[in-house]
């Protein structure tokens, strides 16, 4: 098993540039984010990484704060729950800024 050193390594080891687009179109809950998709798999990378998921979901997303809250009140005390969503958010948000860095260099080729 890869240790990686980073939230953002462990996606980009974890995932192909063509998972990481499916996980844009259908969102990690579709299954494209196979190997976070139990519970297990999610508490622990959210765990792992809580400090660095917290802070980019809170930089990148507009009102990152009242997202978060949302979550928590969604998630009504179940912390398996919320630790899943903000993971599988924190996939989503790099899955996005990567598939979009690959949109803007093959359009700068252009």
């Amino acid at each position: 098993m890869t240790e990686y050193k980073t939230a953002r390594e462990e996606v980009l080891g974890t995932y192909s540039l063509k998972d990481l687009q499916d996980i844009v179109d259908h969102g990690c809950a579709s299954g494209f984010a196979e190997k976070h998709s139990t519970f297990n798999q999610t508490v622990e990378f959210f765990d792992k990484y809580k400090e660095t998921i917290n802070e980019y979901i809170l930089k990148t997303i507009n009102d990152g704060e009242s997202f978060i809250s949302e979550q928590k009140e969604n998630s009504k005390g179940d912390i398996k729950k919320l630790k899943n969503d903000l993971a599988w958010t924190y996939i989503e948000l790099i899955a996005m800024e990567i598939t979009d860095d690959v949109v803007d260099d093959e359009e700068e080729e252009k």
